[in-house]
């Protein structure tokens, strides 16, 4: 292989990796196509292992009813809430997870997400996200604490982290 050939591999692996979701992308492609503008949606939503139920009928992207709600929380979904909290399930709402008051930020959060979409339709049928923290590596911060302290700061979290699994049991369209 010739050395501008395995360059040219080489940038084309770097950049697979970059870019939007095709998966997400596909998926919301899908469901704009043909989209549903009356359905009854029903999913269970788990946060930090408490779940709750909830069946709501959707007209035009508005909640026209509540059938059935037994979470304390207001998670009222529609397919455009859910692609919504599918596309930042896997962003940490705040950067720093942990800091130390003479050095700053510690420990990032890191997020995961892991999204399943609907074959047929290209709703987002199951959103599992988790949270964990993660070493500051970059920040100037982590290796000042490694060095006032002469040991790398603990990027465990004290308690675990809440995560949340939202699953639609069933999206039936409506007349």
């Amino acid at each position: 292989m010739t050395p501008k050939r395995a360059a040219i591999l080489f940038l084309l692996a770097v950049l697979a990796g970059c870019g939007p979701d095709t998966r997400s992308a596909a998926a919301q492609a899908r469901w704009q196509s043909a989209p549903v503008p009356h359905y009854r949606l029903r999913t269970t939503d788990i946060i930090a292992g408490q779940s709750c139920d909830q069946t709501v009928e959707v007209r035009g992207e508005t909640i026209v009813g509540i059938l059935h709600n037994s979470c304390q929380h207001p998670n009222l979904w529609t397919v455009g809430w859910l692609f919504r909290a599918a596309e930042h399930a896997g962003t940490p709402a705040a950067p720093c997870a942990h800091s130390d008051p003479s050095a700053g930020c510690l420990c990032v959060y890191s997020a995961a997400a892991r999204i399943q979409y609907d074959a047929a339709l290209g709703f987002p049928r199951e959103i599992d996200s988790q949270l964990s923290w993660a070493p500051n590596w970059q920040g100037f911060g982590y290796w000042s604490y490694a060095a006032q302290h002469l040991a790398l700061p603990a990027c465990t979290p004290p308690a675990p982290i809440a995560s949340q699994h939202i699953v639609v049991h069933e999206l039936k369209p409506l007349p």
